[in-house]
C-alpha cells in the first residue's frame, strides 16, 4: 500500500509529469524493488571461485532469464522512448530557446547521448537504479514515521491542528 502511494509522486519526479498517470509504470515503480531484492540478497556463494563470479551470475540471471527485472525494464523503455523522442523533437524544433524539463529522466538523457543518439537501454538501467534506491528508502521512512506516529497519541491533536493550518 505504501509503495503504491510513494510510486505516484516518484514517477512524476523521476520521469516527468507526462507519465504520472500511467498505471503500469506506477506498478513497476512500486514493485521493482520487491521483485529485484531477492536476487540481490543471495549470499555470495560463488566468490570462493572468483571475486566477481557471484556478481556476474546475479546480473546474468536477471538479464537473461525470465526474471521480473526484464519485464520492469521493458515497461520503462516502452514508456520513456516516446518521451525521449518528443523531447528530442522539441529540442531540434526550438533550438537554443528550448527549456529542458527539470526531472531525472532529462539528466540521464543528457548523460546517455552520444553523437546525437540517446542510449535508451542505458537510460532505463540508470532509472532502475534510482527507482530501486528511492522507493526502498522512501517507503521505509514513511513506514517508520507512521509507526512512530501511531505509538505517540500525545502528539496527534497538535499534529492534526498543524495539518489543518497547512491544508487550508
Amino acid at each position: 500500500m505504501i509503495l503504491q502511494i510513494v510510486a505516484i509522486p516518484a514517477v512524476s519526479v523521476i520521469v516527468g509529469e507526462d507519465l504520472s498517470n500511467d498505471d503500469e509504470l506506477i506498478n513497476t515503480f512500486a514493485h521493482l524493488t520487491q521483485d529485484i531484492a531477492p536476487a540481490l540478497s543471495l549470499p555470495p556463494f560463488l566468490n570462493f571461485i572468483h571475486p566477481s563470479l557471484h556478481t556476474n551470475f546475479v546480473v546474468f540471471r536477471m538479464k537473461h532469464t525470465n526474471h521480473p527485472y526484464k519485464k520492469h525494464k521493458q515497461v520503462i523503455i516502452d514508456r520513456i522512448i516516446r518521451i525521449i523522442k518528443e523531447r528530442e523533437h522539441k529540442k531540434k524544433e526550438l533550438g537554443s530557446t528550448w527549456k529542458p524539463p527539470a526531472d531525472i529522466l532529462q539528466l540521464f538523457i543528457n548523460v546517455s547521448t552520444k553523437d546525437g543518439l540517446v542510449d535508451v537501454k542505458k537510460v532505463a538501467d540508470c532509472l532502475i537504479d534510482i527507482i530501486f534506491a528511492a522507493m526502498h528508502t522512501t517507503s521505509n521512512a514513511i513506514s517508520n514515521v507512521l509507526y512512530e506516529y501511531g505509538g505517540r497519541p500525545e502528539y496527534w491533536k497538535e499534529l492534526f491542528e498543524e495539518n489543518q493550518k497547512i491544508s487550508l
